[in-house]
């Protein structure tokens, strides 16, 4: 499992390399079009969708990097034994909460019918990061709950 999931998380990593060039191409290309008066609804609606998936992908590429510098703060203050114990309990939280994310977003996704105003995209596309964020959340977490520490 752990080559898949190494796998998975490289191609996320350059997914969201991706992701993250695009969104300042187009916010640098949408800042030079205000200042000659001119701006396209479109780029700004691309933008809030990539900045949706670029969130929810890079919460689950911090799950599965363990970037979570509260928790390790907090942690690291514990015995060996409890610290284990202690992750794995956080782990188990975290492929819950992103079970959670994942239905309710696919709730919602199949509920919303409508399309985005200026691109006409189909509302749903706003609401799909929901559940592949939930979802790789969760396998990322899962993993590493059964990870042997």
């Amino acid at each position: 499992m752990s080559t898949v999931s190494d796998w998975l998380a490289r191609a996320i990593g350059g997914l969201l390399v991706a992701v993250l060039a695009t969104l300042v191409l187009l916010s640098t290309g949408e800042t030079v079009a205000w200042t000659f008066a001119v701006s396209d609804a479109r780029i700004v609606e691309v933008q809030a969708v990539l900045m949706i998936w670029f969130g929810l992908l890079g919460a689950a590429y911090g799950v599965k990097k363990r970037l979570h510098l509260g928790l390790d703060l907090a942690v690291r203050r514990l015995p060996v034994r409890a610290r284990a114990a202690a992750l794995r309990a956080s782990s188990a939280l975290v492929a819950v909460f992103g079970v959670l994310v994942a239905v309710y977003g696919g709730q919602l996704t199949r509920t919303v019918t409508n399309t985005l105003s200026a691109t006409g995209l189909p509302a749903a596309v706003e609401y799909l990061p929901l559940v592949a964020g939930g979802l790789l959340m969760a396998f990322f977490a899962l993993e590493d709950a059964l990870a042997a520490r």
